[in-house]
C-alpha cells in the first residue's frame, strides 16, 4: 500500500470488473455514479492543498468513480501512545518468579537454618572457649603474683582411700 496509484488501479479494475457482470445498462449507469470521497494514505500528496483533482479524459469516463482527496492517516509517534509488549509480560512473569523463590525457600529453608545453627553453636563454643582460657590466665596470673597458702601433702594411704 506504499504506492497509491497502484492502489487506485486496483481499486478500479475490481469497480470494472463487477460492470460487466452485472444486468442492464442503466443499473450500471446509476451503481457506478456512486463516488468515492477520499482514500486513506500514508504518503504525503505533493500538491500545497493536499487535494489532488484528476484528470478528465473524456465524457466517456463520467460513469467512473473519481478520486477527489487523499487523506493521511494519524501517525502516533508518541511514546506514551506505544505499548511495549514487554510491560504486559512483566506483572506475570514477576508473580511467576516469586511464586518459584517461594517454593524454594520453603523447600530449603529448613536445612539453611540448621546449618547456621551448627555453625552458630560452634562459634558459640570457641567464643565461651575462648574467653574461660583468658579468665583461666588472668586468675593464674593474679594468684602467681599473690602468696599461697602451703597445701596440704596427701600421703600414700590418703591416696589409696581416695581412689577406692
Amino acid at each position: 500500500m506504499s504506492d497509491d496509484s497502484d492502489l487506485i488501479s486496483r481499486a478500479n479494475s475490481l469497480i470494472n470488473a463487477d460492470a460487466g457482470t452485472a444486468g442492464s445498462g442503466r443499473e450500471i449507469s446509476r451503481r457506478m455514479r456512486r463516488r468515492r470521497s477520499f482514500l486513506a494514505s500514508t504518503i504525503a500528496n505533493d500538491t500545497a492543498d493536499g487535494l489532488s483533482p484528476p484528470a478528465r479524459a473524456g465524457d466517456d469516463d463520467d460513469d467512473l468513480p473519481v478520486l477527489t482527496e487523499v487523506v493521511l492517516a494519524a501517525r502516533t509517534t508518541s511514546e506514551e501512545e506505544f505499548v511495549n509488549p514487554r510491560d504486559n509480560l512483566r506483572p506475570a512473569l514477576a508473580a511467576d518468579l516469586a511464586h518459584h523463590i517461594d517454593r524454594q525457600l520453603s523447600s530449603e529453608l529448613p536445612m539453611l537454618i540448621e546449618v547456621t545453627l551448627r555453625n552458630a553453636a560452634a562459634q558459640l563454643r570457641l567464643g565461651i572457649d575462648a574467653v574461660i582460657e583468658t579468665a583461666v590466665q588472668d586468675f593464674l596470673a593474679e594468684r602467681g603474683q599473690l602468696r599461697l597458702p602451703l597445701e596440704h601433702r596427701v600421703t600414700g594411704e590418703e591416696a589409696a582411700a581416695d581412689q577406692a
